[in-house]
């Protein structure tokens, strides 16, 4: 019984310093890629840009519609969490409400928090996840939708990683992923602008400064 008690707890250890590696490897290319375009970008004093989110459907915690036509227009901050989570997700939640904050009396500016989650996450429960948060929730949405179309805007457009825990490496009911604690910020077309840590003041910091400098863009 020891025996195998202990050899579970090996293959979790692997098992989660492959998955962190993962996340480092992603975040160390993602890293250099920014600091490349970054470059270029600094020559008309704008921020780079990185990617451009394609067309998505996805639904709201109130049961809407959300595409990206409907972001248009707007600059937009977004980040992946889940209702379960056991770890960062209330931590970047109660970020982004803070830096939100400083901008309440601009209809211009859309957040976006996507779901890891979407079976589980439906939209009643992430109404109910997100009106701890949201007084009123106007201009936040809560996304879920079918997991392909989900991951496809949160890990291919916007450069967010998520790892799905295999069943029998999750450490409660509730270990189901590990995922990036990142910001990302986008311009009124769309396009990914600036990528920053959600769980540190000096990214939160930064990120109000990008967002300002991308309001005022035309």
């Amino acid at each position: 019984m020891r025996t195998e008690s202990s050899e579970k707890s090996i293959e979790r250890g692997v098992w989660a310093a492959l998955i962190t590696a993962v996340l480092l490897i992603a975040a160390a290319y993602l890293a250099q890629t920014i600091s490349r375009r970054s470059k270029a970008g600094l020559d008309n004093g704008k921020l780079p840009v990185i990617s451009q989110v394609s067309n998505f459907n996805l639904t709201n915690q109130l049961g809407q519609s959300i595409r990206l036509s409907d972001l248009l227009g707007k600059v937009w901050v977004a980040d992946i969490i889940f209702t379960r989570c056991p770890g960062p997700c209330v931590q970047m939640t109660r970020a982004m409400s803070s830096v939100r904050k400083e901008f309440l009396n601009r209809d211009d500016i859309a957040w976006v928090s996507i779901t890891a989650d979407p079976e589980h996450d439906t939209p009643p429960v992430l109404k109910e996840y997100a009106d701890k948060w949201v007084e009123p929730p106007k201009n936040w949405h809560f996304l879920t939708g079918p997991k392909p179309l989900v991951a496809k805007l949160s890990i291919d457009d916007l450069k967010l990683v998520v790892v799905e825990k295999d069943a029998n490496q999750r450490m409660s009911e509730a270990d189901l992923f590990l995922h990036s604690t990142k910001f990302v910020l986008l311009d009124r077309q769309g396009r990914l602008r600036g990528i920053y840590e959600g769980t540190e003041e000096t990214g939160r910091k930064n990120l109000a400064i990008d967002l300002r400098l991308l309001m005022s863009e035309n």
